[in-house]
């Protein structure tokens, strides 16, 4: 038998094939973001506070990843994005944020509800929303899926 896959799926199959066959270095990160080895710290380094942080690298460079993804702490639209960049061997910082249930409110509460006004601030990007990718080498921070896929 074949396995069949629509050819819209493809790329994402092949994305998803090869970051299995690849051997990046994941590490756990601690409470704060990973800062750049230079004094200043990464960009927004100090605004985000996710619930996990995941540092995936594919050389020993100790300066702080050019990207940085937020998203969920589930696949959702993060997926495709996270899958890129291991596809093409780029070392990126991940940043998921926990949603669960607020017993007092009958709602529900997650750490990004606190952190993205701060992240507005910082970012001068009014629109924030998840996925967003952080470009630390040029200092943006891009919201909404295909913007994102677009700029990686």
């Amino acid at each position: 038998e074949y396995l069949y896959i629509p050819i819209m799926h493809v790329p994402i199959f092949l994305a998803l094939v090869s970051s299995f066959l690849l051997s990046p270095s994941v590490h756990a990160m601690s409470s704060s973001p990973t800062e750049s080895t230079s004094s200043k710290p990464a960009f927004l380094a100090n605004v985000i506070n996710a619930d996990t942080s995941i540092s995936v690298r594919f050389d020993e460079v100790e300066e702080a990843p050019r990207f940085a993804v937020g998203y969920w702490s589930i696949r959702g639209l993060g997926a495709p994005l996270r899958m890129m960049l291991s596809a093409a061997k780029i070392n990126h910082d991940i940043y998921m944020y926990d949603i669960v249930e607020d017993g007092d409110n009958d709602g529900w509460t997650s750490s990004y509800f606190q952190t993205k006004k701060s992240l507005q601030t910082e970012s001068k990007n009014a629109l924030v929303n998840l996925p967003f990718v952080v470009d630390r080498k040029e200092c943006r921070l891009i919201c909404q899926t295909n913007a994102c896929f677009a700029h990686i």
